[in-house]
């Protein structure tokens, strides 16, 4: 009687629903081909690329690879949740045994030519249960040769004369900005208070997004020419201000400066 009840409760542990590490597949490894990818040669004169990888994975299911249900993969840029691309590999029966697989794929993505850094190929795998394994990574590098913007034609008032108080004197600023490496390579146009009395390294941004309100004003968006309203507060204290204006690109390289005087005086 005893004997049964022990031999009962073994089964029972045996086929526990709960216990599923045995019936989990497991991504062992995933290499990708090429690691890093130069776009300057890829579809020269189009703002677009697309980007070519090989990839390879090892899955372990105890239960046979033949319980798999699907392999999956999908790329993504580091930091963002948007998916670029998705999809199935493909059981590839050289090397692999019954409970080992190897799967693979050539996949693809298009981004635009400046958007380069580190992206990332994610793969795992479905069991014939539901179950999904591990996640398995591996970086790829987007990179190019790269060119800093080019800023000209500012403008900018010479003269600024404060109002009584309590008010605040209005003034717009613009400038364009140029980038050969296409203008979604630009990352900011700022200007920076060389004078400022708190943070001469504040980056006071301006913008190219046709957006005009109360407190900013753009006369087109995206026409090159970036652009904002500012205020000085009648108790700004009177005297010759240095403003660097510049600008950045994605891949933090920085245009050419320009150095503006702004005499600031009482009525």
């Amino acid at each position: 009687m005893l004997l049964g009840l022990f031999l009962t409760s073994c089964d029972k542990e045996k086929t526990n629903p709960l216990d599923s590490s045995l019936n989990q597949p497991i991504v062992s490894w995933v290499q990708v081909t090429p690691e890093t990818v130069m776009t300057d040669s890829i579809a020269i004169g189009s703002s677009n690329v697309t980007i070519q990888v090989t990839a390879q994975t090892k899955i372990i299911d105890n239960e046979g690879v033949a319980d798999l249900k699907q392999v999956k993969f999908r790329i993504v840029k580091q930091g963002s949740s948007s998916i670029l691309a998705e999809g199935t590999m493909h059981y590839d029966s050289t090397g692999s045994s019954l409970t080992e697989g190897y799967y693979s794929v050539n996949a693809s993505f298009r981004i635009q030519r400046q958007n380069v850094g580190a992206f990332s190929f994610e793969t795992y795998a479905i069991a014939g249960s539901g179950l999904s394994s591990n996640s398995a990574f591996h970086k790829i590098n987007i990179t190019r040769s790269n060119r800093a913007p080019v800023i000209s034609n500012l403008f900018a008032p010479d003269t600024i004369t404060l109002p009584p108080a309590p008010y605040a004197a209005l003034f717009n600023m613009y400038v364009s900005a140029m980038d050969s490496d296409g203008t979604g390579d630009i990352e900011q146009v700022y200007f920076r208070n060389l004078d400022s009395p708190s943070d001469t390294n504040r980056h006071f941004v301006l913008f190219d997004d046709g957006v005009q309100s109360s407190t900013q004003y753009d006369s087109l968006s995206n026409d090159g020419i970036f652009s904002a309203k500012f205020q000085l507060p009648w108790n700004t204290p009177p005297q010759t201000y240095r403003f660097e204006f510049a600008a950045t690109d994605q891949l933090g390289a920085i245009s050419n400066r320009i150095l503006k005087y702004i005499v600031v005086r009482q009525p």
